[in-house]
């Protein structure tokens, strides 16, 4: 009917068992977003068997699947957990794996028309600045300290790093992979946890040679902060790393360490909203030490990063911050939102 506007859509792409996926559809609904939620590992294949149709043109452009059409001027924000990564049939014939990198092909350029504005966050930008080198920079330019760090394959380079921070130097995974090989022998785990440099390990270090590694010196600190940004709103949690020896250097090690929210400095919160800003992410998960002596060191910002785990099902600022993010929500609909419930 001609005078009514169309409703805008909330679009979701994540994996099908990810629950904050789950949580963050649900809290949209109770805003009155219509949500399009996708899988983007079933998407390609739905597109090669015909379950999901796609138009395209230099007018307008829509997604046709189980019975819903999304138009691209329909989408009014959208939540990226997963993207597209298709894999090839180990046995695939050249004609079927045209056909799939074509298929990838098409959904990756319907998605890419959406503006870069409306993404939590661009797949393309935060493949370009997960590299924690590249976080490193712009936090420093935010005004955090940062620990020295240093990627190498060269032992000699690493030897004169070790030296500079008196042998008190962590290994950290480099890059985002995290990954269970499964055979006959079992499941084979492939990723680490941030670990301190021993010096049993220092005897072999020359095995760096085989692949680039990334040290850093060890920060002493009383515990850990995981500060959840969306747009101008941050909301932190302090986890207390150090109750456990197991946990000191990296908390993920010990999954049921004790938390608690916690309000950081006005010129932190500030800061990591400018670096979120100055990396083009409109969200980010990042994690910084808290020193004994009341200082903050910036670590790493996690683009698809968790964060769930910290809140309840009756206190979820993060939550809260992102739906409102999606469904574009301003004071006044938070307030009136808030009033409702």
């Amino acid at each position: 009917m001609s005078g009514v506007a169309e409703r805008r859509s909330v679009v979701i792409l994540a994996s099908k068992d990810d629950v904050h996926a789950d949580a963050v559809v649900h809290e949209c609904q109770l805003r009155g977003s219509e949500v399009f939620r996708f899988d983007p590992s079933a998407l390609t294949g739905s597109l090669m068997s015909g379950g999901l149709m796609l138009t395209m043109d230099s007018q307008d452009a829509r997604l046709v699947f189980m019975g819903r059409t999304l138009r691209l001027s329909q989408v009014q924000n959208v939540l990226c957990r997963a993207w597209f990564i298709p894999d090839d049939e180990h046995d695939e014939q050249l004609p079927q794996k045209v056909k799939r990198h074509e298929c990838h092909a098409a959904l990756v350029g319907f998605f890419s028309c959406i503006p870069a504005s409306a993404w939590l966050n661009p797949p393309w930008v935060e493949q370009q600045v997960e590299h924690k080198v590249v976080q490193s920079l712009a936090a420093k330019a935010a005004g955090f300290r940062v620990p020295r760090s240093l990627v190498t394959n060269d032992p000699a380079s690493f030897r004169e790093f070790w030296n500079s921070c008196n042998g008190d130097v962590v290994i950290k995974q480099l890059s985002e992979i995290s990954m269970v090989d499964c055979d006959n022998v079992g499941p084979a785990h492939y990723g680490f946890f941030t670990v301190k440099i021993t010096d049993d390990q220092l005897a072999h270090i020359d095995e760096i040679r085989n692949s680039p590694c990334h040290f850093q010196e060890r920060i002493e600190k009383c515990a850990d902060i995981r500060a959840v940004v969306i747009d101008d709103v941050v909301v932190a949690y302090s986890i207390n790393s150090q109750d456990q020896e197991v946990s000191r250097t990296d908390f993920r090690r010990y999954p049921t360490a004790r938390f608690s929210a916690t309000e950081l400095p006005r010129a932190i919160s500030a800061a990591l909203v400018s670096l979120n800003r100055t990396l083009g992410l409109r969200f980010s998960a990042c994690d910084l030490a808290l020193t004994n002596e009341g200082n903050y060191v910036f670590f790493e910002a996690n683009p698809s990063g968790n964060w769930l785990w910290l809140e309840t099902p009756s206190h979820h600022p993060a939550l809260d911050a992102l739906a409102n993010a999606l469904s574009d929500f301003g004071v006044e609909k938070v307030e009136a939102f808030e009033m409702a419930k």
